[in-house]
């Protein structure tokens, strides 16, 4: 009686019978015995309250106000889950099917002593079976297949399977907690959110893989927007501005390639700057690029409105909260919108990786065009310097990385920073970066491994790169520092703008024009009017150009201001002082030894005079001959003077071979 005072009854209901039951019942069986039941209590009829009495009773009952959404991300649908499964099949390996079968013979004397209790437990196929990686084909859980996205996948409501322990469908008590199991694959969440402020539609998945090892759980968020009218106003004026400077910098660079081309015909002996032909083009090509992209993406941004309408009708059209609708068919029109909603996404997407690779284009020649001033490209400089050694070292440090990154991956595979060779590379990344993987210290083996990979990755080739990238820039740096006319890069953007206006009020001709000239036709450093007269400049313009130029000190005439060092004089004085006492040294030496091959040549031509003597048959020392003139002693040298005194130093007479058949003539003597 007092369980039925519990009741309030404020419409027609019908009420089933009450069953007593000497035991407690679990949920699965009460459910069970209620679906068993069910088609009884249609036909169960019982009296009514009357149609006076219910509208009194439903003026009785306070009416509850309805607050507005205090958020506002709004959930635009019921929040869907499913799966991809695969079928399963007996194991193929004779140890796991012996393992199997020993399994079973538990299950059967724990749970199932009889064979009436476990009906479709048969054998050891029936409590586990091998996952043979093809889709399964029949329903799950009571689920038919649905196609998302190119994927057979078995979807249901979230909270049907999350609110509740177990469902019953087709008269069968299907606990929730097993939903997920061995057979399956990936299981993904979709849950779908309108922002009625901005517009934009939210879909968030969140997915979980099942590969055997582990469960690798991702979620991620996609957004798809779209402009009203108003704002699209706004963007087609800026997308106005945007294609005219599109236009002038194609115009621009026209002209840039006009004077290339001038350039060329004037000095055909020079040729085509090739450098600046390829950056003339690179940027038209950018240019063009970028005027290709945006066209699809104004197209997209007009369309947008339109179809964030459709996909909002769409969802909203689903028949959610309809009895007569099927699980199966409201997932199929959900299915319909969201491959309709993945499809603006991918497209939007696409676009947003193509824009990606514009900027990374644009950024190189952003970074190429700090060339123009030797301070702010030092970077390009040092590049280039270094260009050689960087790409052997690259070869090397590759080589070595993924040598690494295989060896973690096959022997500590089970640690999760090292289950892929991606994941090894990006914990090898980290370690040159001075991490550690955590608790490494309690693996020797890993402790050897991070040991090897800090001392020849973190310690040497890591300073093996600075040390080229530090010696490629003392090199940049020699250069900056031998150029005359580099000045701060301030004032150096400001003289050449002062000087481009100059130019064009005075009608000069083009900086590079008059570069060209300058260089491929007077070929001096130190010019004047003059020059620029014979290579056409009119003098009034040369005079103009001259006088702009000299105003710049790296260019002007150098001034002499005479300076007195002393103690630099003083220390060259020294050093000219030591000098020349050691050239006086060498001097004495030099003449030392032109004396005495001096004195020994003139013994040695006496000697060959008495040997020629001697062959002639004239006695040795018979007096001067009577037509020989008188010979002056003083003449001689020391040692031709210690020769006729009679004590000669002996010298071989075969060092000077003399022949035989020699006549003398009437003058026997040697002059």
């Amino acid at each position: 009686e007092q369980f039925l005072a519990a009741l309030e009854v404020t419409a027609e209901v019908l009420i089933s019978p009450i069953e007593w039951s000497t035991d407690v019942l679990s949920t699965p069986e009460i459910q069970q015995r209620y679906y068993r039941n069910a088609p009884k209590m249609i036909s169960v009829v019982g009296p009514s309250t009357p149609e006076l009495q219910l509208q009194e009773v439903y003026q009785k009952v306070e009416e509850k106000e309805v607050q507005q959404f205090p958020e506002r991300l709004l959930l635009a649908a019921p929040p869907i889950v499913f799966q991809v499964r695969s079928q399963g099949e007996p194991c193929e390996s004779e140890a796991m099917r012996t393992f199997l079968s020993a399994q079973y013979q538990l299950v059967e004397a724990a749970h199932c002593p009889s064979p009436e209790m476990c009906p479709s437990v048969s054998g050891a196929d029936d409590i586990y079976s091998c996952n043979n990686g093809k889709e399964n084909e029949g329903s799950f859980y009571g689920i038919s297949k649905s196609e998302l996205l190119g994927n057979e996948v078995y979807p249901d409501f979230l909270y049907t399977m999350a609110d509740n322990e177990i469902i019953v469908r087709q008269e069968q008590v299907l606990p929730t907690k097993e939903f997920l199991d061995t057979k399956t694959e990936e299981a993904r969440i979709l849950c779908l959110f309108h922002a009625p402020d901005t517009g934009d539609t939210t879909l968030l998945a969140i997915s979980a893989s099942f590969d055997g090892n582990a469960v690798e759980v991702d979620y991620g968020f996609t957004h798809y927007g779209f402009l009203d009218s108003d704002t699209m106003k706004t963007a087609t004026i800026l997308w106005s501005i945007f294609y005219t400077l599109c236009a002038l910098t194609i115009l621009l660079n026209c002209m840039l390639l006009v004077d290339l081309w001038r350039e060329a015909k004037e000095f055909p002996e020079v040729g085509w700057a090739m450098s600046a032909v390829f950056e003339v083009a690179y940027d038209m090509f950018q240019v063009l690029v970028l005027i290709v992209f945006s066209a699809f993406k104004l197209i997209a941004q007009q369309k947008s409105e339109d179809r964030a309408k459709d996909l909002v009708n769409q969802f909203a059209a689903v028949p959610f909260r309809d009895p007569n609708e099927t699980v199966k068919s409201k997932m199929d029109k959900f299915f319909v919108a969201i491959e309709q909603l993945q499809s603006y996404l991918d497209a939007d997407q696409l676009m947003e990786t193509i824009g990606f690779f514009i900027m990374i284009l644009m950024l190189i020649r952003i970074i190429n065009a700090t060339a123009v001033h030797p301070r702010t490209g030092v970077l390009i400089g040092t590049l280039y310097n270094g260009l050689s050694d960087l790409w052997h070292f690259s070869i090397l440090f590759m080589l070595v990385f993924v040598c690494f990154s295989l060896v973690a991956t096959w022997k500590f595979g089970y640690r999760e920073e090292f289950s892929t060779l991606r994941e090894s590379m990006v914990a090898q990344f980290d370690m040159l970066l001075g991490g550690l993987p955590e608790g490494f210290q309690e693996d020797d083996l890993l402790i050897v491994y991070v040991t090897l990979v800090n001392i020849i990755q973190f310690f040497l080739m890591l300073n093996f790169l600075l040390a080229i990238v530090v010696e490629s820039y003392m090199k940049v740096r020699e250069i900056i520092d031998s150029y005359e006319t580099e000045t701060e890069i301030t004032w150096d953007v400001i003289t050449t703008i002062h000087f481009k206006f100059i130019g064009i009020a005075s009608g000069w001709p083009g900086r590079r024009r008059i570069a060209k000239l300058l260089q491929h036709r007077v070929s001096v450093r130190n010019v004047c009017w003059t020059d620029f007269h014979v290579i056409g400049v009119p003098k009034k313009i040369a005079m103009s150009i001259i006088q702009s130029y000299m105003r710049l000190g790296c260019l002007g005439p150098k001034a002499f201001e005479p300076t007195i060092d002393l103690e630099r004089i003083e220390k060259q004085t020294a050093d000219a002082g030591d000098r020349a006492r050691e050239a006086s040294h060498s001097i004495k030496n030099l003449e030392d030894k032109i004396e005495k091959s001096h004195n020994a040549l003139e013994y040695q031509i006496r000697e060959l005079g008495q040997q020629i003597m001697t062959l002639s048959g004239q006695p040795r020392s018979t007096g001067a001959a009577p037509t020989a003139p008188p010979f002056d002693q003083s003449r001689l040298s020391p040692a031709a003077r210690q020769f006729q005194s009679g004590s000669p130093k002996p010298v071989q007479s075969s060092a000077f071979p003399v022949s035989r058949d020699i006549s003398l003539g009437s003058n026997p003597h040697l002059h």
